[in-house]
């Protein structure tokens, strides 16, 4: 199904990921992966890449956001997981983040997560966010420390 959503500006939109998508939003992932989690081996997310391209984000539930048919940002879904929330490194710290894990949060009553412990800036957000860190433990595919983290509508 192919839903669009406008925020903020005439041209900007929220869409669902198609397959032919999958090596553009798998670029972003690359790209930003290795920006933000410098204490991962290079060479452990460029192994992953056709794996997330052809496997992980096409059982996902996908979001693009989009400018002017420009891809932003995106969140991927995983039942009540949110697996993934990258924003292009030009367009970071423009709320465009905000925008998606918001999206999100209208579609799901309950939402969990993990941020590796040597992201805080990642951490702040979710927690600015609404989630709450629930506990610390080592990620299966890189031994590096995460938070698990947990948002419900009906928090206390």
């Amino acid at each position: 199904m192919y839903m669009t959503e406008p925020i903020q500006s005439k041209c900007q939109t929220i869409r669902r990921a198609k397959n032919a998508d999958m090596p553009t939003i798998s670029d972003l992932w690359l790209q930003t992966s290795l920006q933000a989690h410098s204490f991962v081996a290079d060479e452990y997310w460029r192994a992953e890449y056709d794996t997330m391209c052809h496997e992980y984000f096409p059982e996902c539930e996908v979001w693009l956001l989009e400018e002017s048919g420009h891809l932003l940002a995106f969140v991927a879904l995983h039942g009540d997981e949110l697996s993934a929330l990258f924003v292009t490194a030009s367009r970071q710290r423009q709320c465009l983040g905000e925008q998606l894990v918001r999206f999100a949060q209208r579609r799901r009553s309950y939402l969990e997560l993990s941020v590796y412990a040597k992201n805080p800036r990642a951490l702040a957000f979710y927690r600015k966010m609404g989630f709450v860190p629930v506990c610390l433990g080592a990620c299966v595919n890189t031994d590096e420390a995460e938070w698990q983290l947990r948002w419900s509508v009906n928090r206390p």
